[in-house]
Parts: structure tokens; C-alpha cells; sequence
């Protein structure tokens, strides 16, 4: 049986390698010339940790938004909230009898959790255990400690309703101290808030200083402090609690499921206007996103520091422009999507970059007068150009260099070369010149057309096997 099994995972794991044959080949090749390729710092490593303060969200994901001096990291690593039912039955699994499952994934979790707060476990992990240090922000460490934890909490929950447990005992103790946990979370936030006159509660005079309801509303955010954050959230956990009860002592399996998914709607909701996705309306973000060009347009044969043409108010609620504007070129460094090594080290020599920003996408480098440069057609990974130049000169284009990128002139097809630390260039005869640009990484061409035809194989086999069977029955 042994022998089957390990049998039946090698053919998984080679029809797996097969089917991403492609996929392999392409990270095989921008490895190399990814930025984020390499093995970052163990200082960069520690940074951005989920650290045990931060855990308080597991009851009151709202105090999240607030207070980042008490938290010490990015708001973005510190909620930990997975739903108040799965936290109760997390903590029955964990003071109780536990299968191996539940054991084995406890322990998971757990060390997750160490291993997301940073520290000297961090700093074990990252000098001993592989790839570790690959992961940039240390927090999201703990979206695996989530995952086993929710899985525990699933476990233990099913427990009680297939076993048909009654609400008593370990459970009952564990509402009513949550309960006095929250209980007291409430009178201590409206206390701080009174003392420490930090609330909304003392700015609703100012409400209507503001005119429509969206400016409203931002105000009453800025408004809400810390101590806020903790009544509130305490409150609306209050209810979700006796419902929670509710749905338990009636083995309402129904009742819990809508008690979860809004329980998770309320906590989202909460939090989502005090991220980027919700520091402005709807309306606004349209509003400039109409700014960009539909399709894929020709780029525009200006300066590139013409480019980001967005007011600061505005690149706000965006970020970087030149992600929208459809424009190849930036003044700044921009990390995100992807960030080639070249690209990089261009940023970092900025003086030699202010003689790139005052040029087009594309220019020769002989400024005559009658020299000249034009568009035909544009794609990502095709570019026809037109030239006219009075001497022998070289086009520069102010793409990242990259390899697999050819110019063409009537019959003949090289690679082009690297103008000093980035961007690509090629030579261009005197005269009136046609040359295409073409993106040509044969390699990972051929392993994408050959990770389609083994699915179409493994296709065709599996409805020949679906078929045969039906044919039996």
C-alpha cells in the first residue's frame, strides 16, 4: 500500500512539474534580474512585524486603526481577527482534549505567531531555515498562524454540533469571561475617552461645519480616536456575543453561519475607511482613474518628466501615476508591480537620471535639427519605428533592458544593448530607416506551448477515463 501511495504522488508531482513547465521557465528567467530576487537584510527582515500587542484585534479589530505608536508597525500587519464564534472555540480546542490534527496545527500556529512578531525567533529562522528571508514584511507570517488557527476552531466547532455538545461547562466559562472582557474593555474606552478628552464625542458640534454626507463622514473618521475604537468595537462585540449564544444553546447552525459572515462584514467594514482602498469615495477615485487612457495607446514622444501630470492631492489616492497614465517612464522609483535590478541601481544614480527625464520614450542621440523619431505602431512587446537621421547615430529607449528584445532592419535581427545602466539601445544608420522592436523570449515560448499541450493531453485522457466509466455503469 506504501508503494502505491508514494507511486501515485510521484505521477502528481511530475504531471504538476509538466503542467507548469511554463510558468517554472519564466520565473527561471526574470530571477536573475528581479530586484526581489535576493535575500533581503536581517534589519529589512525584522521590520513590519505582527507583534504581540497587535493580537488584541483577535477580540477588537478596530483599535487597529488607531494609535500606531502603541502598535509599532504598519497598519497593514496588525489585525489578527478571524471572527468571534472560531476565536471561542479556538480557545475551548486549546484548554481541551484535542485531536492530533488540532495538536499538530496548534503548534503550527503558535510558532507562526513567534515567528511574525520578530525577535530572536525571527532572527533564528532567518539565519538557519531557507528562504525565510525572502519574505519582506515579517507580519504576513501570520496569515499561516490564521489558517491554523481557523482550522483548529472549525474542528473543535464541528465537534460540538456533530457530537450534539449542550452550552456548558468549559464553553459557558468562556462566554461569560469573554463577556467580562469585553464588558470591561467598554467602561475602561468611554472612561479614557472622558478623561483623556480624545473622542468624536467632543467634536459633534463641529459636524455640521461640513456640508455633504461624505464630508461628514471623514470627519467623524479623523475624529474617532484610540479610546473610541475599543468602546465601540466592544459594543458591537457585546451583541455578536449573545447572539452567538443564541444560535449555540439552539444548535441553530444557521443562525451561527449568518452570525459569522456578518460578524466578518461589520470588522471589514470598519476598518476598510481608514486603509487606502477607503481614505476617499467611490466617486473621487473615478474621477481620476478617467484621466487614463483607454487601450494601449502610442506613448507620447515627451520628456519624461512630462509624465506625472497628477496633483500631490490626487497621486494620494493612486499612488504612483505611472502605473494609470499608460506612459512609459517616472521620475521616481516604483517598487511595485515589479522591480528589475537595473532599474534599481538607475533610481539610486539619480544624476545621471536627470539627463534621461529631460528626453523622450525614445530618442537618437545626435541632436541634429533634421534628425527624427516616430511611432508607427505599438504593443508591450512590439514597437515599429520610423527614423531619419543626417549620420550614423544609436537610438536610446527608455524601456529596462531586458534580454529577448531584438531590433529588426529589413533582413536582419539582433539583440539590442544596454545604454549604460539601463535601458536599451541600437545602432541607426544614416538615412531613412523602418525598425521594429520585438520581445522574443523564445525559451519560455516553447515550455508555455508545451505545458498546453500536456493539458490538452491530460484532458483528453481524463475524459476518455470519464467516459470508459460511464460506459461500465
Amino acid at each position: 500500500r506504501i508503494r502505491k501511495i508514494g507511486y501515485s504522488h510521484i505521477i502528481f508531482i511530475v504531471a504538476l512539474l509538466l503542467l507548469s513547465a511554463g510558468m517554472l521557465t519564466a520565473y527561471a528567467d526574470i530571477l536573475p534580474h528581479f530586484a526581489r530576487g535576493e535575500k533581503i537584510s536581517l534589519e529589512a527582515s525584522l521590520a513590519d512585524s505582527t507583534n504581540i500587542r497587535s493580537w488584541i484585534s483577535i477580540l477588537l479589530p478596530f483599535t487597529t486603526v488607531k494609535n500606531g505608536a502603541y502598535f509599532i508597525t504598519d497598519l497593514s500587519m496588525r489585525d489578527c481577527y478571524f471572527s468571534l464564534v472560531l476565536f471561542l472555540f479556538l480557545v475551548v480546542a486549546f484548554i481541551g482534549r484535542k485531536n492530533s490534527w488540532q495538536r499538530f496545527l496548534l503548534i503550527l500556529g503558535l510558532l507562526f505567531v513567534l515567528l511574525s512578531s520578530g525577535g530572536f525567533i525571527k532572527t533564528f529562522a532567518y539565519k538557519f531555515i531557507p528562504m525565510i528571508g525572502y519574505v519582506r514584511l515579517n507580519g504576513e507570517f501570520r496569515i499561516f498562524a490564521l489558517l491554523a488557527f481557523i482550522i483548529v476552531a472549525a474542528i473543535e466547532l464541528d465537534k460540538f454540533f456533530v457530537q450534539n455538545k449542550k452550552f456548558y461547562g468549559s464553553l459557558k466559562w468562556l462566554y461569560y469571561s469573554v463577556e467580562i472582557i469585553l464588558l470591561t474593555a467598554i467602561i475602561w474606552g468611554i472612561y479614557k475617552s472622558y478623561v483623556e478628552k480624545e473622542s468624536l464625542l467632543f467634536d459633534t458640534d463641529n459636524i455640521s461645519l461640513y456640508g455633504g454626507i461624505p464630508d461628514k463622514l471623514k470627519f467623524i473618521l479623523d475624529s474617532i480616536s484610540f479610546y473610541d475604537t475599543i468602546w465601540i468595537q466592544g459594543i458591537i462585540q457585546m451583541f455578536m456575543l449573545w447572539f452567538i449564544k443564541l444560535s449555540l444553546k439552539e444548535k441553530n447552525i444557521r443562525l451561527l453561519a449568518i452570525i459569522v459572515a456578518s460578524d466578518l462584514v461589520f470588522a471589514s467594514l470598519l476598518i476598510i475607511p481608514f486603509t487606502g482602498a477607503g481614505k476617499a469615495s467611490l466617486s473621487q477615485v473615478q474621477h481620476v482613474l478617467d484621466k487614463s487612457p483607454k487601450g494601449i495607446p502610442i506613448p507620447a514622444l515627451l520628456p519624461i518628466n512630462r509624465n506625472d501630470t497628477l496633483p500631490e492631492s490626487e497621486k494620494d489616492l493612486l499612488g504612483n501615476w505611472s502605473m494609470y497614465n499608460k506612459q512609459i517612464g517616472t521620475l521616481a522609483e516604483v517598487p511595485y508591480p515589479i522591480q528589475l535590478k537595473d532599474s534599481k541601481l538607475f533610481f539610486e544614480n539619480s544624476v545621471k537620471g536627470l539627463n534621461y527625464f529631460n528626453e523622450p520614450f525614445l530618442f537618437l542621440k545626435d541632436k541634429k535639427e533634421n534628425n527624427s523619431a516616430r511611432i508607427n505602431s505599438f504593443t508591450p512587446n512590439n514597437i515599429n519605428i520610423t527614423l531619419v537621421a543626417d549620420s550614423n547615430t544609436q537610438l536610446v529607449v527608455q524601456q529596462n533592458f531586458y534580454p529577448h528584445w531584438y531590433y529588426k532592419k529589413e533582413e536582419s535581427k539582433n539583440p539590442v544593448q544596454k545604454d549604460e545602466i539601463n535601458f536599451m539601445l541600437f545602432p541607426v544608420d544614416k538615412g531613412t530607416s523602418n525598425i521594429i522592436l520585438s520581445f522574443e523570449p523564445s525559451l519560455v515560448r516553447k515550455a508555455m506551448l508545451f505545458s498546453f499541450i500536456t493539458l490538452l493531453i491530460y484532458l483528453t485522457l481524463l475524459a476518455g477515463i470519464i467516459l470508459k466509466n460511464k460506459r461500465k455503469v
